[in-house]
């Protein structure tokens, strides 16, 4: 009868202090440890001098890891245990280390604890306060609570591919950071989830491809994906819809990026560098997203290939940048002016549009122009391109005074009407110019130097005109034979079947704007260095020197507008009189709006002036009399001399 009052003073206790079996050593045998039996707020030992640390939920926790602050997530558990599932990003220090380790950790850091369920969590929480720790938030009920609620954790697979073996239809996968030396084959719609982008690796170990989609609706997000062969890539995406790939690094792979025959892909926030094919390339692949990506010091950097105006039809913006510098990609577009700055530049299914004076390098395409009309592109470099202007199902596109070299191929026609490519120098290019199902085509007055192909022709059924049925084009392997000294080979060029050049020119054509846009024309196997135009005296100044110190000899055949002085009796001469001027024909051609001459001299560094007849007489007057002056002077003087 004596033991009921001690029994019942025993269970009041229980039931009014039930964080004295939270914050004991011990958890006495059935007692459950949960979120409920933890205290929401503050908790400091009796007799402590320490800091509080505050218990906080998993909710709690979950918005605090997804905010902007600063914060240290740190797991108390051991290895095993976190390799089988931790929070993003989280530090392990076991906790039986922890005292041991604090040097590890900033005393003024927000740190979030936690454990399995809340106990271990609770003891490093209070050793953090012991050590002058300010900010510290212990999670109740641990990764336990956490997955519970839907949250993720990631986790250290042995095989990436046999975690994807087993999942289920749209299920995410959250992979711990670590380096997995893996060809992962994505053949069902997924999520794949890095913990850091940095850190998880997942790496092909220079054989074959890293990772291949084929699955529609498959996402993949914060990886590194390296080290494809060469040929291969670091992540190909096949035949697949809706796709995502979303801010990972895919670096010194075979190529980065490539989709063929996908369409409705997104591939935003990505870093694609040092591939050594393309970066990203679309082949096939319609209707593609491509938002503020970075390519850089790949070989190609970007790349979209297609027949059927679909296969061009991209969302690309100049959010996405190659070597640091925007890419420019038009679509159903008029009237526009691309800046000079592009690193790419595509016109698709528009009309009116002018590129000028840039300068675009290492891409697939220099210029993509596909389904357009009245597309000028003019004064630019096109260099060190797959394909360095590609023109595909265009008409009335105009290509002039453009460098187009080191390119696979120099410029792609492919079923296109009615352009012009003129006052170009294509060369040392794999191909120099090629042709496929192309009407009604103009290509004149280029310099094609060097090329290992000059021209392609993939048809017969190409009506291509290579001349303008007075000068045509300047072949470097062309043969050099000018028995009327007019500057036009004797012998045609032939450019392939049914195919020819019938005034192929002897010299580099060159074109240079003097007046009102008003332009002067030079044929001349010498080195022009300049060409000046003073309107006061109607005079042209040009200067040359030979191109190679074995040269003996050069010309000039140059067409005059009848703009820029009076042609009917045009004089020529060279450094002031002393060169002969050699074969002068000023009679070659006389159109009304413009004349034809042509001379001839002996190499060496020469400057050349051209002006109506009538002004030279006069500059030889001039010169003339300043000679007998200056003969007059200096004998006047010698006679002084003499009398002194």
């Amino acid at each position: 009868m004596r033991k009921k009052p001690f029994l019942i003073v025993a269970a009041v206790l229980l039931a009014a202090f039930p964080t004295c079996l939270v914050l004991g050593t011990a958890n006495p045998g059935g007692f459950k440890f949960n979120e409920e039996n933890l205290p929401n707020e503050p908790v400091k030992l009796a007799n402590s001098q320490s800091s509080a640390y505050t218990n906080i939920t998993v909710s709690e926790a979950k918005t605090m890891t997804d905010s902007s602050m600063s914060l240290t997530v740190l797991d108390v558990r051991n290895p095993d245990e976190y390799s089988a599932g931790h929070i993003r990003n989280a530090n392990l220090i076991p906790v039986d280390q922890l005292a041991s380790r604090l040097n590890e950790l900033e005393e003024s850091s927000n740190i979030l604890v936690y454990c399995r369920l809340g106990v271990r969590s609770t003891r490093a929480s209070q050793t953090l306060a012991d050590n002058n720790f300010t900010n510290i938030y212990n999670m109740l009920g641990g990764i336990t609570a956490w997955i519970a609620s839907g949250f993720p954790v990631y986790t250290q697979y042995a095989s990436i591919q046999q975690a994807v073996n087993d999942a289920y239809e749209n299920q995410t996968l959250y992979v711990s950071s670590g380096t997995y030396f893996e060809h992962l084959l994505l053949n069902k719609s997924l999520t794949l989830t890095g913990e850091d982008r940095s850190k998880t690796i997942i790496d092909a170990n220079q054989e074959g491809t890293a990772v291949k989609i084929t699955a529609n609706e498959t996402v993949i997000t914060d990886f590194t994906i390296q080290n494809s062969s060469l040929g291969e890539h670091g992540l190909l995406i096949e035949n697949s819809s809706s796709v995502r790939i979303e801010g990972n690094t895919i670096i010194n792979n075979g190529n980065g990026i490539t989709l063929d025959h996908s369409w409705n892909t997104s591939i935003s926030d990505n870093v694609i560098s040092a591939n050594q094919g393309y970066g990203v390339r679309l082949d096939h692949s319609p209707n593609s997203v491509l938002k503020n990506n970075s390519l850089e010091s790949n070989r190609y950097g970007f790349s979209v290939e297609g027949q059927l105006l679909d296969d061009f039809i991209q969302n690309v913006d100049a959010s996405n940048k190659i070597n640091g510098k925007p890419i420019y990609y038009l679509v159903n577009n008029a009237f526009e002016e691309i800046p000079s700055y592009a690193s790419y530049v595509a016109v698709v299914n528009s009309s009116n549009v002018e590129v000028q004076c840039a300068d675009l390098a290492d891409n697939g395409e220099g210029i993509l122009i596909a389904y357009s009309r009245n597309i000028l592109f003019a004064n630019s470099t096109v260099r060190s391109n797959n394909e360095g202007i590609c023109i595909v199902s265009c008409s009335n596109v105009a290509i002039s005074r453009s460098l187009v070299t080191q390119n696979t191929c120099g410029i792609l026609l492919s079923n296109s009407n009615d352009n012009v490519i003129s006052g170009n120098t294509i060369a040392d290019n794999n191909v120099g110019v090629q042709v496929n199902s192309t009407q009604e085509t103009q290509i004149h007055h280029n310099n094609l130097l060097d090329n290992l192909k000059q021209v392609i022709l993939l048809d017969n059924d190409s009506s291509v005109f290579w001349d303008d049925s007075i000068e045509g084009n300047y072949w470097s392997d062309g043969v050099q034979s000018d028995l009327n000294y007019d500057g036009i080979s004797d012998t045609s060029y032939e450019v392939g079947e049914d195919n020819t050049d019938n005034f192929p020119l002897l010299g580099r054509f060159q074109c240079y704007d003097l007046l009102n846009n008003c332009d002067l024309t030079i044929i001349s196997n010498s080195t022009v260095e300049d060409c000046s135009y003073f309107g006061s005296n109607n005079t042209i100044i040009i200067h040359v020197t030979n191109e190679t110190s074995a040269q003996t000899s050069g010309f000039c055949r140059i067409r005059l507008s009848h703009a820029l002085m009076d042609v009917a009796q045009v004089a020529v001469s060279i450094d002031d009189g002393l060169t002969e001027v050699l074969h002068f024909d000023d009679t070659l051609l006389d159109n009304g709006a413009d004349r034809w001459i042509y001379f001839a001299y002996e190499h060496s560094k020469h400057e050349i002036v051209i002006v109506p007849e009538f002004e030279l007489k006069l500059i030889l007057i001039v010169l003339s009399l300043i000679s007998v002056t200056a003969i007059f002077q200096k004998t006047k003087v010698d006679s002084m001399d003499c009398a002194s």
